[in-house]
């Protein structure tokens, strides 16, 4: 006995099922790839030639008329939970989420910056707007950044004091201080490689909402973790984790009506203004000296134990320590200082860390003492150089082969234990 009389009764029964034809965007690709899969899996177990026919006691399961009705019961039940699935949610590409990003002209979003493993979170409610230009407000004041003027200005009413930052020589190519902008940057490039550093996170809830997410590396200790609504295509929560730092984006309106007053405050004439100026010109060697000789004079006569962005956590934790055991608070005057010398340092920071990998950089200076005599503590090789430039506790710099290079404490452990 046969379920359907003809073959027309079987046609106008899927023609009565509720099914849309319209595939949302990308799932041709994506049904095709899990398809392939589950074919490549089923291909390595055992017994794939009986997968599709069982016998009993040599008789065909499917003869069985009660089975088969069953057996279509099921299959009816699996083509209608697949097509509710596609209907009630879309299938969006990381393209989409890019595109929400970049066509905006303005944002708001509350933000929490944790700067490292037990420092405390920091929390702003930030507000964007083109061109280049964000505002962040916070319980200690307001910070407003431009990005086309390079200016920062911090507004601190407890202190009444404000400091205006100004960066000078600033590449074509620099990444802007505003973490929105370069958030809309680094997304477009990575769309625009193709996607070659972007993996798909799947599907999740938040709070609620059905969201897609991607993670994107930049680098090996910079990656963006974005998720977006599956339906609006509009980004819910981003992470950006830089090193030890981590930036976590929530409640993101984009296109909000933002007050353009937000971004040309009117400063209180009592408030005491204090300027400082950036060069972002490209640094040097000599930056990099500078850095670690500035380090040692004020952090007990010892390099660091690593150069990595956060040492100046590290470095300014340290000095706070001092005005602490001094049985004073630091005032204004004792920050500014501060701020000048750390913002000197990370020019220092930047050529460590732009060096190419084929530069073979090299730091040993852990636990060496300012002055220590012909004691090597970096080493590297500038580009298309076929000598290496060591630098010694003294700060004194050298030239050299690569068959004279000295061998670190590290590297002689190393090869105590591989003997």
């Amino acid at each position: 006995m046969h379920m359907f009389s003809s073959n027309e009764d079987f046609e106008r029964m899927i023609k009565n099922l509720n099914i849309d034809r319209e595939a949302p965007p990308g799932h041709r690709q994506e049904l095709r790839r899990q398809m392939l899969a589950a074919f490549a899996e089923a291909r390595s177990r055992e017994g794939l030639e009986t997968a599709w026919r069982v016998r009993l006691k040599g008789m065909s399961i499917m003869r069985n008329w009660t089975i088969r009705v069953a057996a279509a019961v099921l299959i009816v039940g699996v083509i209608g939970a697949g097509v509710y699935w596609l209907k009630g949610t879309q299938s969006i590409a990381f393209a989409d989420v890019v595109r929400a990003i970049a066509d905006t002209r303005t944002a708001t979003f509350k933000s929490t910056t944790v700067p490292g493993k037990g420092m405390p979170a920091m929390h702003f409610d930030g507000i964007y707007a083109d061109p280049g230009r964000m505002c962040m407000v916070s319980s200690q004041g307001t910070v407003i950044l431009d990005s086309q003027q390079g200016k920062l200005t911090n507004i601190i009413p407890s202190l009444k004091r404000v400091m205006v930052v100004t960066s000078k020589n600033m590449p074509p190519d620099a990444e802007s201080p505003n973490f929105f902008e370069t958030l809309r940057t680094r997304l477009q490039k990575a769309e625009a490689q193709g996607g070659k550093n972007v993996t798909a996170l799947g599907r999740k809830e938040i709070n609620g909402r059905g969201v897609v997410g991607y993670r994107v590396k930049i680098a090996d200790d910079d990656v963006i973790t974005i998720w977006a609504d599956a339906e609006t295509k509009l980004p819910v929560t981003v992470e950006v984790t830089t090193g030890s730092v981590v930036n976590t984006m929530t409640d993101i309106v984009l296109g909000a009506a933002v007050d353009e007053k937000l971004f040309d405050p009117q400063i209180p004439k009592d408030y005491a203004v204090q300027e400082m100026v950036i060069d972002m010109s490209p640094p040097t060697e000599a930056d990099l000296i500078d850095l670690l000789k500035t380090w040692a004079s004020h952090m007990g006569g010892k390099f660091p134990d690593k150069i990595r962005q956060s040492m100046f956590e590290d470095f300014s934790k340290a000095q706070g320590q001092a005005f602490k055991d001094s049985g004073r608070e630091p005032a204004m005057e004792d920050i500014a200082p501060l701020q000048k010398l750390i913002l000197s340092m990370t020019r220092g920071l930047r050529f460590y860390m732009e060096l190419p990998k084929g530069s073979a950089k090299h730091y040993a200076g852990k636990g060496v003492k300012l002055n220590t005599p012909d004691t090597p503590i970096f080493w590297y090789r500038p580009e298309k150089s076929e000598t290496y430039r060591v630098i010694y506790a003294d700060l004194t710099v050298k030239d050299m082969p690569p068959d004279q290079l000295p061998k670190s404490q590290q590297d002689e452990e190393d090869q105590r234990q591989s003997q």
